[in-house]
Formats: structure tokens, C-alpha cells, sequence
């Protein structure tokens, strides 16, 4: 479903985890993420122009991987509802063990300017995901 921030710092995205149990500690995971119905909405004010979404990879409570850094939007004048459509990304992470993984994202805006808010799914009829595949060393 929709799932919108406001936040800084960094918050976890609800119901978008998956958990992995490598058969071999020397495997790696490949971590496919997909992003869809991402865009941003700004309320007024100067400094919401150039607010961004961060978007980072976890595994358990190791941030792995920054996902593109700083998502931005250009507007002419704030106010400007705008979408940035989907974005998709790869990852491969070697945690060294045969342990039950969880692999979170957690997601902000980057500043602090009190009025921009960062969706995800907007519309509620897109769908991101989150896939973990065990690759043999």
C-alpha cells in the first residue's frame, strides 16, 4: 500500500523485508529492490525545493548499501506535487555466516524543512519489492 515520510532521520519502510538463510557462508545474497509510485510533495516554502528522498539497504541493523544517495526533484515553484516514477536497483551483500538475515529499507527526506513529504506506491496502485537470491561462491 501507500506509504508516505515526512521524516529525518532515517525511518523503516513498513512491510517491505524479507528474511534469507545461506545453505553456505561463503554465498553471497544478490538483493533486488524495486521502487515504484515514488514522488514527493511540497507545501510551500523555499526550502522544500530541495528536498530529496535518501533511500539505504539493511541487513538487520547494518546499513549495506546507499540506494542511488539522494533521490531528487526539480520544481519550478514549490507547492508542486512531482513523481519521480520508479526506481530499481542490485546488491551484493556476503554477511559470512549461515544466520537468518533480514534485509530492511529505510528511507528520509534530507532535510529537515518542515513541509515536504516523500511517498511510495502513491496511488496505491503500484507495488515495490524487495528480493533476496542465494548465489553459490
Amino acid at each position: 500500500g501507500e506509504q508516505s515520510t515526512s521524516s529525518d532521520p532515517m525511518v523503516t519502510m513498513s512491510n517491505l523485508t524479507t528474511t534469507i538463510t545461506l545453505a553456505n557462508s561463503a554465498n553471497t545474497v544478490l538483493v533486488w529492490v524495486a521502487l515504484n509510485g515514488v514522488g514527493r510533495d511540497s507545501e510551500g516554502g523555499a526550502s522544500s525545493e530541495a528536498t530529496a528522498g535518501v533511500f539505504e539497504l539493511f541487513r538487520d541493523t547494518t546499513k549495506v548499501a546507499d540506494l542511488g544517495g539522494y533521490v531528487a526533484w526539480f520544481e519550478p515553484t514549490s507547492g508542486t506535487q512531482l513523481g519521480l516514477g520508479s526506481f530499481g536497483c542490485s546488491f551484493p551483500d556476503t554477511p559470512g555466516d549461515t544466520s537468518a538475515h533480514a534485509y530492511t529499507l529505510k528511507w528520509s527526506r534530507s532535510r529537515n524543512d518542515g513541509a515536504s513529504i516523500i511517498y511510495m506506491n502513491r496511488g496505491g496502485s503500484t507495488y515495490s519489492s524487495i528480493i533476496c537470491l542465494e548465489i553459490a561462491a
